[in-house]
């Protein structure tokens, strides 16, 4: 039993039969075939409508089956990138940046500020 109308079913696999011969008339190889996006890493064709009947699993509009997505919108909003900032030389940080993690204890909360390279209470580079 397949989730295909029966009056759609004929039709799909005559595309697809159709569209597959035309491939094999075109000479296409596998590698044509891959850069076009057609097959997968495993060789096989992409089941895609119109080159497989049992691709179009009932993702129309108007229809709600499992794996089908809803329609999206285009965005609205224009993408904002924030401008990169100028490189600084590592001695402009304050702290200097060090091998070893700042385990000086944080006033606010009584633990160390950095717990990293800590193995079984002694201290590691990095």
């Amino acid at each position: 039993m397949h989730l295909l109308k029966k009056s759609r079913v004929p039709k799909l696999w005559q595309t697809a039969s159709r569209n597959r011969q035309e491939i094999v008339k075109a000479g296409l190889n596998r590698r044509e075939l891959f850069k076009m996006g057609l097959l997968t890493s495993s060789g096989y064709l992409v089941a895609k409508s119109g080159l497989s009947a049992w691709a179009s699993g009932g993702c129309d509009a108007g229809e709600c089956q499992l794996g089908c997505s809803p329609a999206t919108t285009p965005f609205i909003d224009p993408l904002r990138i924030p401008p990169i900032l100028p490189s600084r030389p590592v001695t402009d940080l304050n702290p200097a940046p060090q091998e070893c993690p700042n385990n000086a204890i944080n006033p606010a909360t009584g633990l160390p500020f950095e717990g990293r390279g800590q193995y079984n209470g002694v201290l590691r580079p990095g």
